[in-house]
């Protein structure tokens, strides 16, 4: 864990990397550990997000996504961002969001910004990581992901003055717990096989 701490932060050029058990549990660590009470969320996007927002008591609202892309960009945020509210930007399926101009509109507007970058990992914009442009950005490890681990979830701190590494590590909403995932392995296995191309054809 520590090596694969050192390394995001050589990727993302940040000191303040912690772990969670998943995306989920991430988000929901981090909602938790700010006051703020209203989350904005795209209207598409993956549903575990709005689990993280229930979990941590927040209020949901959504924002419509861009007409010619899976993403909400920067002319939807601007629609409800108010200030105190957290914008949740998404680069979905890994595709890059306008998030340069999001997170300018989150700090113009008094406004926090986590960067779910759970499928981005790796990706950059003008030389820059996804995942390193809001107050926070969230990195998954789940197996359909870019890295794929079975579980797991990264965040990166950007903006220190917003948490404390104390207050962020308060708030964890599961244990994670080293064992060997034979489940995840059993599945993963079977997945593979299923998905040959020769087979799946035939089997679909």
């Amino acid at each position: 864990l520590e090596e694969l701490r050192d390394a995001l932060k050589t990727i993302t050029g940040r000191n303040l990397i912690f772990f969670a058990p998943s995306c989920r549990a991430a988000i929901a660590q981090i909602l938790s550990s700010l006051p703020n009470k209203e989350v904005v969320l795209p209207a598409y996007t993956c549903p575990v997000v709005k689990t993280a927002v229930q979990i941590a008591g927040k209020r949901l609202l959504y924002t419509d996504i861009g007409e010619r892309g899976l993403n909400s960009s920067s002319a939807e945020f601007a629609d409800l961002a108010e200030p105190g509210r957290i914008l949740v930007p998404t680069h979905v399926f890994g595709f890059p969001t306008d998030i340069a101009a999001i997170t300018d509109l989150a700090r113009t507007r008094d406004c926090v910004a986590i960067e779910d970058a759970a499928a981005a990992m790796g990706s950059h914009i003008g030389g820059r990581a996804l995942g390193t442009f809001g107050d926070f950005g969230v990195f998954s490890f789940e197996r359909s992901k870019r890295y794929p681990a079975f579980r797991g979830a990264a965040i990166v701190v950007n903006n220190e003055s917003l948490l404390s590494r104390t207050s962020i590590e308060s708030f964890r909403f599961a244990e994670s717990r080293v064992v060997f995932p034979s489940r995840e392995t059993l599945f993963a296995s079977f997945y593979n096989v299923v998905t040959v191309p020769w087979l799946y054809g035939r089997i679909t």
